[in-house]
């Protein structure tokens, strides 16, 4: 018995993992229902929710202490920031001032009074409308209806920026506009337009048959659009141009006019030979038939709707009450969530340098960086290792995959270098908050925001910046800086504590680790080089060898089903995620393993007769219960690049030897079938 740890923190970890658990189901069965059956059935989705995992339980606490931080009044030694922020989220709070203000402000711009559909019947702009000069005025305002554009890194020299110009943010995803016309969710989106556009004052009749013309109109934009299925390969969506080139090959809309137009609010002036990259040239040879058959009514309602709903959606009840009629058929909530979380989140996003400061402060140890830092080590060990008995890989292609992991960096905690106060009153300069004013506020936020983006055109890529808040429950991999990144937010239970055993948080937070540094190696990342540089650094044999056995796991996953929704997994639009889940967890359990080697193995876990190694997958599979409603489902399914957190524990823990020999799951029982896939 003297294997058995017996303290406090061990109690309290057996408890946290028996808590979510179904001890009565047979790991080799089922895994998920093992691990998560309790959780299924005892958690509730609450207070407007439509999900409920591990990642949302821990940002709710962290939300719990940064709403702490906001809601104190101001007090003397607050920093600016920290005073904007506070009457940021006061403002947004002061539901009776932002009902007595109302949408006035935006029935006041010239934008609202020139929308055909508040105008009615008698609209008389169809003899002078020209579909330039409204580009550009609905550009200058970020309104961009027939594509996007963005300043982003270069990705053949990921030191410079450069502009993206691709399709369209459409009002929804592809893959509900392309449904059937009659499909219930577009009716319903139909309805919302149609009650959006009655609120702000236009005739319900004019405001029915606008809606339903722009829905016609976005559905045959998503009609010319690339699935996403189609946007995986890098090198077939760079295409190099220039602004003079834009001109002459798309010559029936004059989209460099409308670029310039935005930039021109930021100072700016481009060049005719300023580079551009265009993703998806086959959207923009179709887009022209499509133009030239819309109304020009119904091209004006698209910037009317668009800016509308991008300036007033949610400001007063009335409006949230259609959002929430909406949001029923689309996310499957029943309520609104509640207004501090909303609030939250805007004066979160605006201000989130300040409040990171606090929140690292107080939430995240130098222990704990140090800690990833050793299992990073550890784990792109393991991935070395697995690269150098890759046998189907030739020496050439090793050598390129050896240089590229050695190169990748990594970011732990928070931002060093963004925590000193020179650097904060430089980011927060022209962001003065009203009390009492929460769309102006709004205003600022995001002119500010719009100018700050279109600047960095001119300025070399920060290799300093985070591309996640430290607050953030989540990691990434960074194809173009070639590093992976861990917020202070995703250190802490259920993925990591100082308190658990080698055994959980190699499973967890370290299979989290594992999977971002197997990104740097999966279909996307695996096409830019060491450097962040898109190259192909691969023999042809190996790229096809590759594909085969990343087929093989798109195949598996394809064939998992949510019998709930009737929906299967997409398994080429998760492949990426899936290859990283897969050599993840292999190679924190290599790291595992080698660890146990070289200090012994720990004491048990108190009341769950399990041994470490089995503790291990636990902790990994716990980290995936995941609760949503149907629709929520739906859309995760239709539009996600991530399998469904069943699935995730399913299709890794199916494909590795190592579990089923843990459980000792006999050969051919669900989770260890003859079969499995392995990339990495």
């Amino acid at each position: 018995t003297n294997d058995i740890c017996d303290t406090v923190n061990c109690v309290k970890t057996a408890a946290m993992l028996a808590e979510k658990m179904d001890q009565s189901m047979d790991p080799c069965e089922d895994f998920d229902k093992y691990a998560c059956g309790n959780f299924y059935q005892t958690v509730a989705l609450e207070d407007g929710e439509t999900r409920k995992n591990s990642f949302s339980l821990v940002s709710d606490r962290n939300n719990d202490f940064l709403k702490s931080i906001l809601a104190e009044e101001t007090k003397p030694g607050d920093r600016d920031y920290m005073i904007n922020a506070k009457n940021l989220y006061k403002s947004c709070m002061d539901e009776g001032k932002i009902e007595e203000i109302g949408v006035q402000p935006f029935l006041n711009t010239s934008y609202a009074k020139e929308w055909p559909t508040l105008i009615g019947e008698n609209w008389a702009g169809e003899a002078s409308f020209s579909l330039d000069d409204f580009n550009e005025r609905y550009m200058s305002v970020s309104v961009d209806p027939f594509f996007s554009f963005a300043v982003t890194s270069d990705i053949m020299n990921s030191s410079r920026h450069t502009i993206w110009l691709t399709d369209p943010m459409l009002c929804l995803s592809r893959q509900y506009l392309t449904r059937a016309r009659n499909d219930s969710v577009l009716q319903a989106y139909e309805k919302y337009l149609k009650d959006y556009a009655v609120a702000l004052g236009a005739a319900p009749r004019t405001a029915a048959r606008d809606a339903a013309a722009f829905l016609d109109l976005e559905m045959q934009l998503a009609n010319i659009t690339v699935p996403p299925e189609e946007r995986r390969d890098y090198f077939k969506m760079y295409n190099p141009t220039r602004l003079r080139d834009l001109r002459q090959n798309y010559s029936y809309i004059d989209i460099p006019r409308g670029i310039r137009a935005a930039f021109t609010l930021a100072n700016m002036t481009l060049e005719d030979d300023q580079d551009v990259t265009l993703l998806f040239p086959s959207y923009f040879e179709k887009l022209e038939a499509v133009l030239a058959t819309a109304e020009k009514r119904t091209l004006m309602n698209l910037f009317g709707f668009m800016n509308a709903l991008t300036r007033v959606r949610g400001l007063t009840k009335q409006l949230r009450k259609i959002d929430l009629e909406w949001a029923k058929v689309y996310t499957g909530t029943t309520q609104e969530l509640p207004r501090w979380k909303k609030c939250l989140g805007y004066a979160t996003s605006t201000f989130s340098l300040g409040i990171s400061k606090e929140f690292t402060r107080r939430k995240f140890s130098e222990d704990s960086k140090h800690y990833m830092d050793i299992m990073i080590d550890h784990l792109k060990d393991s991935f070395r290792n697995i690269l150098h008995d890759a046998s189907w890989m030739s020496d050439k292609t090793k050598g390129e995959a050896f240089l590229k992991l050695d190169a990748m960096g990594r970011k732990i905690g928070y931002p060093d270098r963004d925590f000193d106060d020179e650097h904060f009153s430089e980011k927060y300069e022209n962001l003065t908050m009203a009390t009492d004013n929460f769309y102006q506020n709004s205003g600022t936020i995001f002119w500010t925001g719009f100018i700050k983006h279109l600047r960095k055109l001119s300025k070399p890529v920060d290799k300093n910046a985070w591309g996640l808040e430290p607050y953030e429950v989540n990691a990434y991999y960074s194809p173009p800086e070639n590093e992976v990144v861990f917020p202070a937010g995703i250190l802490q239970p259920p993925f990591f504590s100082d308190i658990f055993p080698d055994s959980i948080n190699y499973g967890a937070i370290g299979m989290v680790i594992g999977h971002e540094i197997t990104h740097g190696f999966d279909d996307q990342g695996s096409q830019y080089d060491k450097k962040g540089v898109l190259r192909n650094w691969w023999q042809q044999e190996d790229k096809a060898k590759f594909k085969d056995k990343r087929q093989c796991l798109v195949d598996q996953y394809g064939a998992f089903r949510v019998d709930a929704v009737g929906m299967n997994v997409n398994g080429i639009n998760t492949q990426g995620e899936n290859v990283a889940d897969n050599g993840g967890l292999k190679e924190s359990w290599r790291a595992y393993k080698k660890l146990v080697k070289e200090k012994g193995e720990e004491k048990r876990l108190p009341g769950l007769g399990l041994t470490h190694d089995q503790v291990f997958f636990l902790g990994y599979a716990q980290i995936w219960c995941d609760k949503m409603t149907k629709q929520r489902a739906i859309l995760s399914l239709s539009n996600g690049v991530h399998s469904p957190g069943r699935f995730r524990t399913i299709g890794v823990l199916q494909n590795s030897p190592d579990f089923a020999q843990a459980f000792r799951c006999p050969a051919g029982s669900p989770m260890n079938p003859e079969k499995k896939c392995s990339v990495w």
